[in-house]
Formats: structure tokens, C-alpha cells, sequence
């Protein structure tokens, strides 16, 4: 008898996927031979889409795609309902006589199919108007119905395919839609600039919240480091990202400081000369004026965990000496969707089988 040890490797995926950043749904009802007639009611296809959340916040419409086969184009009228029951015309009474609709697919930003000829194979904006513009803030839980009509007798079609594609809106970035404004020039001037998040959500480390990826300030000031940089949260929790750094000429020339939780670097070392590509937020005290180099350094998202993402974000930017000024360009927030769903494959070795 032998006792043989064999390294088995079980993958355990059962609980394991990735939630995809696009779904496609097909609809039903689909290949019914000479539907699209003149005699019978107009075709209508339902794609479900079981996901919750609003087209604009957590999702877009990316494209719809059809192949319908008809001996006379220009009978159709195609329009797309949402679960509300706004309508969008996709095409109508386009094509003359021509036949067919192959591999035709609506996206916004492209041509017309105005634009197009039958069997408009290619890529065009509905006839009707902007997919996104037309179901903007509504849900896309439910059946996305697609209708065809048939005008006039003597020629039918068949719809072969639908199908309606959604993209989930998972990082979020926002800038300030502020003008530039000026920073001092006197001792103790303050000045605001801020950024609307409409979409919702919370900062964390599970699945379906966000983290935020960087804070992002443009600006230029005649002496760095009489600059201090506070960003205040929704919420109103305030975080301290830099605080009288940067010497006399680290701001000479309009630059851009990057604030990220993985970055090596300490702000608080900044001592003059171009900032480097980013650093960790200072933390410490956010009352002005500040200490020089007051803070450890802090993990923005460990401080605003749990909080909400919607709302108006505001940097604060304090000049606590006069002679001096400069202007904040821009301020912008990259926010990213946590999307792994389910456990980590499991590795089991070795096994031990007696023979």
C-alpha cells in the first residue's frame, strides 16, 4: 500500500466575481417572423434591467443596439421607453425604401442617424435626442421597452435583436465650477472655492462604497508657505492637507498639488522648490492660523470613513501673511466605487491520497 501526496489546487469561486463597470440586456420577444406589419400591433421588446440606481448618478446608457430585417425602412417608427414610460425616438420614417437595420447602434455623441443610410450599419445619435439627456435622474430598474410601429401596408419586418447596454458609473470626478480666485493678498483673508457631488454614497472599504482616490488643488502663490490648505467634507469634518509648507518660492510658478493615502511623501518637508508629484494630507490642527508642520500626516479616507459623499466639498485656503497673494485655479475630488463582490478564491494543498 502507498501513500501518494498529491499538491491539489482547489479553486473556490462559487462566491467569487467582479462586478462588471458595463451590463448588456437582451430583450425578449425577438426573431417572431413578419411582426413589424401594418395589421397587427406594434412590436414591443422588454430588456429588464434588475440593477437599482438613477441614470446620471450611477449610471449611463452606453448604447443600444439593433438588427431588425424589413423590406421598407421608412414605415418604422423606433422608439425606446423606460421604466417611467418616457419615450425616445430612435428613428422614424428614415430609409425610404430600403431594407434593414444591421448592426445599427445608438450612443450619444455621434452622428445622427438623420445622417445614415439603410441598412445604417455603424454607430448614431437617436433621432430624438441624447439617450442620457432624455432619461436623465431616472431609475433604470425595470423593462427598457423598445416599440416598433409599422405605418402602412404591403411590406413587413422582423425584430432579430435588442439589446441595451448600461454603464455603471463607478469613479467620480467633480471640479470646482468656481472662477479662478485670488488668495491674500492681506494677513488673515480667506478664501472658499467648492465642489457639488450629486451622487450618493458613503466613504469606506466595502463593496459599493468609495474611497477617495486624490484631492486635487491648482494653484500659485508669491510665497508658498503662507498658505494654509483645508478641505472640509460634506459633513463639515475638516482635514488640515498643508499647512504653511512649501518655503518662499514653491508656489512661484502655478502648480498642482496632488493629496493622496498611498503617497510617500510628507508635505511637511517641503521646504521650497517645485512640490513633488504628491503627498500624504498634513492633518492636525484646521483653526487658523496653523503651526508650521502640525500634522503627522493622515489617510483622508481614515478620517472621513463613514461619511457621505454627496453634498458640497469645500477647500479652504487661509493667507496668514500680508505682502503677498497669488490665485486657486481649480479643486477637484476623484472618488473610486469599491466593485469586487464575494470572497477570495481559496488554495488548498496539499491532499493526501492512500492507494
Amino acid at each position: 500500500m502507498k501513500k501518494i501526496t498529491l499538491c491539489c489546487f482547489l479553486l473556490i469561486a462559487v462566491c467569487f466575481s467582479w462586478q462588471l463597470q458595463a451590463q448588456t440586456y437582451t430583450g425578449d420577444n425577438l426573431g417572431v417572423p413578419n411582426a413589424i406589419n401594418n395589421t397587427l400591433p406594434p412590436v414591443v421588446s422588454n430588456a429588464n434591467m434588475p440593477l437599482t440606481g438613477n441614470i446620471g448618478s450611477e449610471f449611463s446608457i452606453d448604447n443600444v443596439l439593433l438588427n431588425i430585417t424589413h423590406t421598407w425602412d421608412g414605415d418604422m417608427t423606433i422608439v425606446l421607453i423606460s421604466p417611467t414610460g418616457t419615450n425616445l425616438t430612435l428613428a422614424a420614417g428614415l430609409g425610404g425604401s430600403a431594407d434593414n437595420y444591421t448592426n445599427t447602434v445608438f450612443q450619444d455623441g455621434n452622428p445622427s442617424i438623420t445622417t445614415g443610410s439603410a441598412p445604417f450599419t455603424g454607430t448614431f445619435s437617436p433621432q430624438g435626442g441624447q439617450l442620457n439627456t432624455v432619461f436623465a435622474g431616472e431609475p433604470v430598474n425595470g423593462n427598457w421597452a423598445l416599440r416598433i410601429t409599422d405605418c402602412c401596408g404591403g411590406d413587413n419586418g422582423t425584430l432579430n435583436n435588442y439589446q441595451i447596454t448600461f454603464t455603471d458609473l463607478v469613479n467620480i470626478s467633480e471640479c470646482s465650477i468656481d472662477p479662478p480666485l485670488p488668495l491674500g493678498l492681506g494677513s488673515g483673508v480667506t478664501t472658499l472655492t467648492t465642489i457639488n457631488v450629486a451622487q450618493t454614497g458613503v466613504i469606506g472599504t466595502n463593496t459599493g462604497e468609495y474611497v477617495i482616490d486624490e484631492i486635487v488643488a491648482d494653484l500659485q502663490h508669491t510665497w508658498a508657505n503662507d498658505l494654509e490648505i483645508v478641505l472640509i467634507a460634506p459633513s463639515g469634518t475638516q482635514v488640515a492637507l498643508s499647512t504653511d509648507n512649501g518655503g518662499s518660492s514653491g508656489l512661484d510658478v502655478q502648480s498642482t498639488l496632488f493629496f493622496r493615502d498611498d503617497s510617500p511623501n510628507n508635505i511637511a518637508t517641503w521646504t521650497g522648490g517645485a512640490p513633488l508629484a504628491n503627498y500624504r494630507a498634513e492633518g492636525g490642527a484646521t483653526a487658523h492660523p496653523v503651526g508650521s508642520g502640525a500634522g503627522p500626516g493622515v489617510d483622508l479616507n481614515t478620517v472621513l470613513a463613514g461619511q457621505s459623499i454627496n453634498g458640497i466639498w469645500t477647500l479652504r485656503l487661509y493667507d496668514d501673511v500680508g505682502g503677498d497673494g497669488g490665485t486657486i485655479f481649480d479643486f477637484c475630488i476623484n472618488l473610486i466605487k469599491n466593485t469586487q463582490i464575494g470572497e477570495v478564491p481559496a488554495i488548498v494543498c496539499p491532499l493526501d491520497i492512500v492507494i
